[in-house]
């Protein structure tokens, strides 16, 4: 092997996982090897041809199995296996723990995917796993767990978003020329990213501590006490010891238009007359609107979107909809376009 570190991934087919160990084993590799399997997965580190650490992800994987994924990654010898971080210079934590495992991910368009349905389908097929979509310097990405869409970030230059405000984010570049990439996951792995997005650090006893290790030399896996897997990336955040998250709460994408939040509207003559205290409508509506709602029809005669003010004020955008809704229902602004 070269001095230089490379990365590849692909399908064993009819092959077995063990003779693909037979055959690192002849060319005196040193390395990490992931190999997955519908009945498990096994994480594993060679040196010099010799696997020397075997850490499985599922207790009914042999490597007498055929078919399955792999990725193997050459580095020179190191106590513990390893993988690069798939997204290198991330501002989000759970991003750089992210193992560059996608070359047998499932790559599709967003432009020919309805992004509603293909939650519906993951969760309805228990994915566990990510999916990662891309565009320009933009990315998301949501962590299923059994079916169960237990997170989501979004990441910008200068931008990161959790939860609801990034499936929106999202959800909006549905039909775009955005890439997405499905690349499922053990359920270790994913229960431990998943700890790292949502959680935080913790006190924990080192010896039955499972999820991932954050500090200066990267991101590293532990399942009840045993460290089985480092991830190369710079530290984001604090450093400490995040515990897997294996019964997380579910996310949903809410019913809404996508890009709703990024209308801007202008007030009608109507919707002036009310922000004039000296009309009989202003009087009149007065009873029916509360401040809130009034200093949401001022914001609004800025210019300013319903994204903007929710940012703004610390807000949920979904708790500003039925104001906004009522505004409109009353004829009180009405929507710019273009």
């Amino acid at each position: 092997m070269s001095n230089q570190s490379t990365l590849v991934g692909g399908w064993l087919g009819e092959q077995t996982a063990q003779a693909l160990v037979r055959a690192l084993t002849q060319l005196q590799a040193s390395g990490t090897l992931l190999f997955e399997h519908e009945l498990g997965s096994v994480v594993m580190l060679f040196i010099e041809g010799k696997p020397t650490v075997s850490h499985k992800l599922g207790s009914d994987l042999h490597l007498g199995l055929s078919g399955g994924r792999f990725c193997w990654y050459d580095h020179p010898p190191d106590p513990l296996p390893r993988l690069p971080g798939r997204f290198a210079g991330s501002q989000l934590a759970a991003f750089c723990a992210i193992p560059d495992v996608f070359a047998t991910a499932l790559q599709l368009s967003a432009s020919y995917i309805n992004f509603r349905a293909l939650l519906h389908h993951l969760s309805a097929t228990n994915f566990t796993g990510l999916v990662v979509q891309e565009i320009e310097a933009e990315r998301g990405v949501l962590l299923f767990l059994a079916g169960r869409l237990a997170s989501a970030l979004f990441e910008a230059p200068g931008l990161a978003r959790h939860d609801l405000d990034a499936l929106r984010r999202m959800n909006r570049r549905s039909g775009s020329t955005a890439t997405l990439a499905l690349r499922p996951l053990p359920g270790r792995l994913t229960a431990a990213l998943l700890g790292l997005a949502r959680g935080s650090a913790q006190d924990t006893d080192l010896h039955t501590f499972s999820g991932i290790e954050a500090n200066e030399a990267g991101y590293r896996y532990y399942q009840q006490g045993e460290p089985y897997l480092q991830i190369q990336a710079e530290l984001v955040g604090s450093s400490g010891f995040y515990p897997s998250l294996a019964e997380p709460s579910h996310l949903t994408l809410p019913d809404e238009p996508p890009g709703w939040e990024q209308k801007r509207y202008q007030l009608t003559l109507r919707g002036r007359d009310v922000l004039n205290p000296m009309t009989d409508l202003a009087m009149g509506l007065g009873r029916h609107f509360d401040s809130r709602s009034r200093q949401l029809l001022r914001q609004l005669a800025q210019g300013t979107t319903m994204e903007e003010i929710a940012e703004s004020s610390g807000t949920d955008l979904s708790s500003l909809r039925p104001r906004l809704e009522r505004l409109l229902q009353e004829g009180l602004i009405r929507e710019v376009e273009g």
